[in-house]
Protein backbone atom coordinates (compact mmCIF):
# COMPACT_ATOMS: atom_id res chain seq x y z
CA UNK A 1 0.00 0.00 0.00
CA UNK A 2 2.46 2.20 0.73
CA UNK A 3 4.33 2.24 -3.01
CA UNK A 4 0.20 2.91 -4.05
CA UNK A 5 0.10 6.14 -1.74
CA UNK A 6 2.52 8.27 -3.52
CA UNK A 7 1.06 6.88 -6.94
CA UNK A 8 -1.28 8.81 -9.00
CA UNK A 9 -4.17 7.68 -7.29
CA UNK A 10 -3.19 9.35 -4.00
CA UNK A 11 -2.10 12.92 -5.91
CA UNK A 12 -4.98 13.21 -8.05
CA UNK A 13 -7.52 12.98 -4.65
CA UNK A 14 -5.31 15.10 -2.80
CA UNK A 15 -5.28 17.53 -5.32
CA UNK A 16 -9.25 17.20 -6.15
CA UNK A 17 -9.72 17.74 -2.24
CA UNK A 18 -8.92 21.49 -1.97
CA UNK A 19 -11.34 23.50 -1.39
CA UNK A 20 -11.04 25.52 -3.94
CA UNK A 21 -12.88 23.08 -6.00
CA UNK A 22 -16.72 23.08 -5.79
CA UNK A 23 -18.38 19.44 -4.55
CA UNK A 24 -19.92 18.49 -7.21
CA UNK A 25 -17.50 18.35 -9.86
CA UNK A 26 -15.25 16.46 -6.83
CA UNK A 27 -17.67 13.75 -6.93
CA UNK A 28 -18.26 13.81 -10.55
CA UNK A 29 -14.79 14.01 -11.37
CA UNK A 30 -13.63 11.19 -8.43
CA UNK A 31 -16.45 8.84 -9.66
CA UNK A 32 -15.06 8.78 -12.99
CA UNK A 33 -11.60 7.69 -12.28
CA UNK A 34 -10.36 4.33 -11.15
CA UNK A 35 -8.87 5.46 -7.65
CA UNK A 36 -8.74 2.71 -4.87
CA UNK A 37 -11.06 2.76 -1.54
CA UNK A 38 -7.58 3.65 0.24
CA UNK A 39 -5.57 5.99 -1.96
CA UNK A 40 -9.25 7.68 -1.49
CA UNK A 41 -9.61 7.44 1.78
CA UNK A 42 -6.26 8.45 2.99
CA UNK A 43 -5.66 11.60 0.25
CA UNK A 44 -9.31 12.92 1.48
CA UNK A 45 -8.13 13.09 5.04
CA UNK A 46 -4.45 14.87 3.68
CA UNK A 47 -6.38 17.01 1.27
CA UNK A 48 -9.01 18.43 3.44
CA UNK A 49 -7.28 18.75 6.78
CA UNK A 50 -5.67 22.03 5.92
CA UNK A 51 -9.14 23.53 5.11
CA UNK A 52 -10.49 22.04 8.03
CA UNK A 53 -7.80 23.98 10.30
CA UNK A 54 -8.23 27.13 8.49
CA UNK A 55 -11.73 26.92 8.95
CA UNK A 56 -11.50 26.65 12.75
CA UNK A 57 -8.25 29.69 12.60
CA UNK A 58 -10.83 31.82 11.44
CA UNK A 59 -13.88 30.70 13.66
CA UNK A 60 -11.30 31.33 16.71
CA UNK A 61 -10.00 34.68 15.24
CA UNK A 62 -13.44 35.91 14.50
CA UNK A 63 -14.99 34.80 18.29
CA UNK A 64 -11.79 36.49 19.53
CA UNK A 65 -11.94 39.78 17.21
CA UNK A 66 -15.59 39.87 18.51
CA UNK A 67 -15.32 39.15 22.07
CA UNK A 68 -12.03 42.15 22.19
CA UNK A 69 -12.79 44.05 19.87
CA UNK A 70 -9.26 46.28 19.42
CA UNK A 71 -8.04 47.43 16.08
CA UNK A 72 -5.18 45.03 16.46
CA UNK A 73 -7.65 42.15 16.87
CA UNK A 74 -9.79 43.13 13.47
CA UNK A 75 -7.05 44.13 11.61
CA UNK A 76 -5.41 40.55 12.05
CA UNK A 77 -8.61 38.89 11.61
CA UNK A 78 -9.33 41.06 8.68
CA UNK A 79 -5.63 40.28 6.93
CA UNK A 80 -6.64 36.46 7.85
CA UNK A 81 -10.15 36.73 5.40
CA UNK A 82 -7.82 38.23 2.55
CA UNK A 83 -4.66 36.17 2.73
CA UNK A 84 -7.66 33.10 2.72
CA UNK A 85 -9.28 34.64 -0.11
CA UNK A 86 -5.82 34.95 -2.32
CA UNK A 87 -4.82 31.55 -1.33
CA UNK A 88 -7.77 29.93 -2.30
CA UNK A 89 -7.48 31.93 -6.03
CA UNK A 90 -4.22 30.61 -5.76
CA UNK A 91 -4.51 27.08 -5.07
CA UNK A 92 -7.71 26.54 -7.13
CA UNK A 93 -6.03 28.09 -10.22
CA UNK A 94 -2.99 25.77 -9.75
CA UNK A 95 -5.44 22.74 -9.42
CA UNK A 96 -7.69 23.85 -12.55
CA UNK A 97 -4.41 24.70 -14.54
CA UNK A 98 -3.25 21.02 -13.19
CA UNK A 99 -5.82 18.76 -14.24
CA UNK A 100 -7.02 20.89 -17.55
CA UNK A 101 -10.27 22.55 -16.53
Amino acid sequence: MAGALFGLGWGLVAAVMSPAMPSGVKSYFLGLTRVKLPDYAVASVAGMFPGVLLKVYVGSAGRGALRDGGPLEWSLFAAGIVATIALTVIVGRKVRSRLNL
